[in-house]
């Protein structure tokens, strides 16, 4: 069974971290649908003295690095793997349990 959080109370994780959840998104119909999505603690950061940044900024559809703090939906991209783009009307979120393994 599924414990549905409000989306007020964001999942705690570590600076960089991404952490795979369910969501409950209302759609256009003001129906709550649920889905996949993500939480993103990615901020983007001061540069350091030589302009590096850090692995895990998240970039913008344009490759560019972007502050991003909340829920999102993964998407592809054809010149690397992937990127982060908001999700609007989030109103629930929930752990996903992933099953465990068979016992011998």
């Amino acid at each position: 069974m599924t414990n549905w959080i409000d989306a007020k109370n964001k999942p705690e994780i570590e600076l960089g971290e991404t952490k795979h959840v369910w969501v409950c998104v209302r759609n256009r119909n003001g129906d709550l649908i649920a889905r996949d999505g993500y939480f993103v603690n990615h901020p983007l950061p001061d540069f350091d003295g030589d302009g590096e940044l850090p692995d895990w900024v998240s970039l913008t559809c344009d490759g560019e690095p972007t502050d991003f703090v909340g829920f999102a939906e993964l998407l592809g991209h054809p010149d690397y793997s992937g990127y982060y783009e908001r999700l609007v009307g989030v109103e629930f979120w929930a752990e996903i349990d992933y099953p465990l393994p068979p016992v011998n």
